[in-house]
């Protein structure tokens, strides 16, 4: 999944449905679930470091 486009669409695999039903049950359409690959913010760099203190 690495070789997606940034700002590409696809929905949740089979894999990430079992997952997600282990912790979450029937109370989610998984159908309608999608995953963006990108940044959720502009100009987000893909590692950020947070200071403790």
């Amino acid at each position: 999944m690495d070789n997606q486009k940034e700002g590409s669409l696809r929905l949740l695999t089979s894999g990430e449905i079992r997952l997600a039903k282990s912790i979450f049950g029937d109370s989610i359409h998984y159908h309608k679930v999608w995953i963006h690959h990108g940044s959720y913010l502009p100009y987000q760099k893909t590692m950020q470091f947070f200071p403790w203190n």
